[in-house]
């Protein structure tokens, strides 16, 4: 009787899933041949020996998929999509079994138990945070789709038959799901095996031939198709190309943890079927990279990019890449306001020519031909014949003209100041096609510090959600740092605006399409940037009374070099010239010189009718017939003009000294302007290793408030205070290096000299000078 009782009972205890241990368990790791499976084994095989140390000794064998699992173990675990969807076909499980890679239950037709286990004898699954209801409703945010294709690897597609009823389960009225399996093929074989009319695509676990490289090009080659592609596994697939996912990354670590406790479990005796299925809750990761965005055209409304996590956050489509000296050269070459510039000096050398063609020879032709009628032609007796062809010639010299002589030098002083003035432009063209492009190198480092920003507070939104669900805090910090979240997208989109704005206003300056697209050399970022400048400057920036001296040499180098002072001092020499012609106008005259000269080529027509009366014989001229002449010098002196001439005379005076107090103003001016520029370059330049040790500090700060928050210690404020310190440091320390450069570059437009464009000569001439100035003696 006893016998039988305790047949029975093992009987039943093997029917619960309960079971006697062995000396010594064996556990079978069955899991894909891919590296991310063979990590996840042996971080599995870690975990359970420590968590088993002291307890019973483990002993461990591998399978890697597709080879059979048959080894006798006394528990098997799958790791990997194909090995787990394998254990998932087999439907029973006469051992116990633990499914380690499950991606949505509900699609691979695993059971749930209401107290969270599987419900089925000798079976255990770890549920990643995966949801593909949620994963399409995400889609459709960003673009509504009506043929979806559900990419999948080949193998996995072939293991589960029934997967792609369950997921056309799934589908909204109006939409068709196609399962499209991929194994060994190129990017654009891939392309070509999507059905055709398909506008979206919805990405599932893939095989190792989309690893790496090969993963970019298949998720490039898809955006560029026009296709959104929304990835399964996370934000590692988003990073590579895909346009979007909202799956959490979820530490390996953490699954291995898992799988091991339930392993555990069930190697003590505990049912399979009533361990936990599923992971702590992770939250969603929306992610969005805005570089798919632009390659597929499909762009996620304003609502989704404030959900989501953006990557690659310059939203301007990519284009021809735009350096610091390219982008000088192009606003030298297409800028409108120096292309005006060059026209209004081109317009003023036709001026100076003007001045010189009123002092040369005036030459011209004249030929005419004359018919009257026999009336008039008879009444003259002869004197006008009926035809007449006649040819003259006139020569104009002025031989002496103070005012002509005057404008013509005027003239050329003009131009000479136009010259000038175009050279102005020119610098002011280099500083604002400089100033422009490092705007947009500002605005793109202020937008990823935003989004980094944002990044913090989820994080820290995450943490508060977790105390909240423990109990350790209210929901009011669950609240508080939503609200602060939704603050933070709106400095993100604030920075974003100012990003594009900063493009349109390249563009604008290089007299591009304002819409154009152009990406930014990486490589010109923070201290690189510093390399445009001679580092025997920065001596001359390392303490106040260096910078003081640098001053006035720099104002000396201005006085030397820059086109205003060129410009008042022309304006100065055009003043003087035309009010020495202004008194020279009392005394001096005007000479010229005129000659004419014609002959008829052709007289003739009708007989005379009537001869001309006795009387008037010899009175009357014989016609002309041969050649005429003369010649003539013509002198005028104006004796009285109504005082205009004095009028005229003290009105130059007065422009003349007005100029001197111009040009002594603009001095000033210039000199407080270079003095003032430096001082500001020096205090920049100082200011980047301050700015730089504020940010480490502040991020060190603000380190230790998340852990003191983690932990309880820490109040929100105090967190909230530690997150907008390192924010705004971190904003300066970024931009020191631009503040510095802007600030630098504009004391060498003040002093009309940009070192870092000028020929070695020139640079090396510059430094002599500068040598020169500060040690006189050598």
């Amino acid at each position: 009787m006893t016998m039988r009782l305790s047949v029975l009972l093992v009987a039943w205890l093997s029917l619960m899933g309960v079971r006697h241990l062995p000396a010594q368990p064996r556990v079978l790791l069955w899991h894909d041949d891919q590296p991310a499976a063979w990590a996840l084994a042996a971080q599995v095989q870690a975990e359970l020996e420590a968590l088993a140390q002291g307890r019973f000794a483990l002993t461990f064998a591998y399978r890697t998929w597709p080879q059979p699992d048959s080894l006798p173990a006394s528990l098997r675990i799958s790791l990997g999509a194909q090995s787990s969807q394998a254990l998932i076909q087999q439907g029973h499980y006469p051992q116990p079994t633990l499914i380690g890679t499950v991606l949505d239950p509900q699609v691979q037709g695993l059971p749930l138990a209401p107290d969270g286990g599987s419900g089925v004898p000798n079976l255990n699954y770890v549920q990643a945070p995966l949801d593909v209801a949620a994963d399409l409703a995400r889609l459709r945010e960003i673009r509504p789709f009506r043929h979806l294709a559900i990419v999948v690897d080949e193998k996995l597609a072939a293991l589960a038959g029934e997967m792609a009823g369950r997921l056309s389960a799934l589908a909204q009225p109006g939409e068709t799901f196609t399962l499209v399996p991929l194994g060994d093929l190129s990017p654009g074989e891939a392309l070509a095996r999507l059905p055709s009319g398909c506008d979206a695509v919805y990405l599932l676990p893939l095989g190792e031939t989309y690893q790496g490289p090969a993963r970019t090009t298949l998720l490039d080659t898809l955006s560029g198709a026009g296709l959104p592609v929304f990835a399964m596994l996370g934000s590692e697939w988003v990073e590579a190309g895909a346009l979007a996912s909202r799956a959490a990354r979820q530490p390996a670590q953490q699954l291995a943890r898992r799988i091991a406790l339930n392993a555990l479990a069930i190697l003590e005796g505990a049912p399979a079927a009533d361990q936990p299925t599923q992971l702590a809750h992770t939250g969603e990761d929306f992610v969005i990279n805005l570089r798919a965005v632009r390659r597929s055209g499909v762009y996620p409304g304003w609502q989704a990019l404030g959900e989501a996590r953006l990557l690659q956050l310059e939203l301007s489509p990519a284009g021809p890449p735009v350096h610091l000296r390219g982008v000088i050269g192009e606003a030298l070459a297409q800028n409108l306001r120096f292309q005006i510039s060059q026209r209004e000096t081109e317009a003023g050398q036709q001026e100076v020519r003007l001045a010189l063609a009123e002092l040369l020879p005036e030459l011209s032709l004249n030929s005419n031909f004359t018919a009257i009628d026999q009336a008039r032609s008879e009444a003259s007796f002869g004197t006008n014949q009926p035809y007449t062809w006649a040819a003259s010639a006139s020569l104009e010299q002025v031989l002496f003209a103070e005012p002509l002589y005057a404008n013509r030098r005027i003239q050329q002083l003009i131009q000479a100041s136009r010259v000038a003035s175009q050279n102005q432009t020119e610098l002011d063209v280099v500083l604002e096609a400089t100033e422009a492009y490092f705007n947009v190198l500002l605005a793109r480092s202020v937008v990823r510090l935003q989004n980094q920003n944002v990044d913090h507070t989820r994080l820290n939104l995450s943490l508060a959600q977790n105390k909240e669900a423990a109990g350790y805090s209210g929901v009011s910090e669950v609240y508080r740092w939503e609200s602060q979240l939704a603050l933070n997208k709106i400095d993100l989109n604030d920075a974003q605006a100012n990003l594009r704005s900063a493009r349109f206003r390249l563009n604008q300056v290089l007299n591009r399409p304002q819409d154009a697209p152009f990406a930014l050399a990486e490589a010109e970022l923070g201290d690189s940037l510093l390399a445009i400048l001679d580092p025997r400057l920065f001596t001359y920036l390392s303490d106040p009374g260096q910078l003081d001296r640098l001053g006035g040499f720099m104002v000396a180098e201005g006085r030397r070099n820059l086109p205003e002072l060129a410009q008042i001092e022309l304006s100065l020499e055009a003043q003087a010239r035309l009010l020495q012609s202004r008194q020279r106008a009392f005394y001096l005259p005007t000479l010229g010189l005129q000659a004419q000269s014609g002959y008829n080529l052709y007289q003739g027509g009708y007989e005379p009718g009537t001869p001309p009366p006795p009387q008037l014989e010899g009175v009357l001229p014989e016609p002309i017939t041969g050649l005429t002449w003369s010649v003539g010098v013509g002198l005028n002196l104006p004796l009285f003009q109504g005082g205009s001439r004095s009028a005229q005379q003290q009105q130059a005076t007065v422009d003349l000294a007005r100029l001197r107090s111009q040009r002594q103003d603009l001095h000033n001016q210039l000199e407080l302007r270079i003095r003032g520029q430096l001082q500001r370059a020096g205090a920049s330049f100082a200011e980047i290793g301050l700015a730089r040790k504020a940010a480490q500090a502040a991020q060190q700060n603000l380190h230790i408030a998340q852990e003191g928050y983690r932990s309880g210690i820490v109040p929100i404020a105090q967190l909230l205070d530690a997150q907008q310190a390192a924010l705004q440091t971190d904003i300066r320390a970024s931009n020191a290096v631009y503040t510095f450069l802007l600030d630098f570059l504009t004391v060498e437009r003040a002093i009309g000299f940009y070192y870092f464009l000028a020929p070695p000569e020139e640079q090396t001439a510059f430094f002599a000078r500068v040598a020169a100035y500060f040690d006189p003696e050598k």
